[in-house]
């Protein structure tokens, strides 16, 4: 039996297509294919890199996909494809669901019995001191340091100045 990576070379030389159109049409980048068809795979990081580059391009090529990935896993295992042949996807006819409900001590606060009684007032009063805090804070601090009050930012006006302003001569 040929190698994997001879019978993809193979089948997409046979399709007339480069490494850079698979590239292009799977996004695989074309370094993984070509490591893929001269059988290099150290050169892919990673087992299950491998794989799904093998079945994606073979599937892409019309070949068997999953096949060629049990062929490769025979490979490396030393074995038969029959021995390592996935098992596919285990189909069922029917499924039972059980619905089990939860107790009311499992909802809510996190700890085991806890319920919660309906309006949060903890929540509630620690919300509305935060709010007296702010509010207080944006009318009282302009006052305690004087900002906002156009009467603190004059400058004083001297004895001196107010007899100039009534006396011309200046003395």
């Amino acid at each position: 039996m040929e190698s994997i990576g001879k019978t993809l070379h193979e089948a997409r030389i046979k399709k007339g297509l480069t490494i850079e159109d698979v590239e292009l049409q799977t996004g695989i980048r074309k370094k993984y294919l070509a490591a893929i068809e001269n059988d290099d795979y150290a050169a892919v990081p990673g087992e299950v890199f491998v794989k799904g580059i093998i079945r994606t391009y073979g599937n892409h090529l019309d070949l068997n996909g999953p096949e060629l990935v049990d062929i490769y896993k025979a490979a490396v295992a030393g074995s038969t494809v029959e021995k390592v042949k996935s098992q596919g996807v285990r189909e069922v006819n029917s499924v039972k669901v059980g619905i089990f409900l939860k107790q009311q001590g499992d909802i809510g606060g996190g700890r085991p019995g806890s319920v919660s009684s309906g309006f949060p007032i903890r929540q509630f009063l620690a919300g509305l001191v935060a709010i007296l805090i702010f509010v207080g804070g944006y009318f009282l601090i302009p006052r305690i340091f004087g900002y906002g009050n156009n009467t603190t930012n004059k400058p004083a006006v001297t004895i001196e100045q107010k007899a100039s302003a009534t006396d011309p001569s200046g003395k």
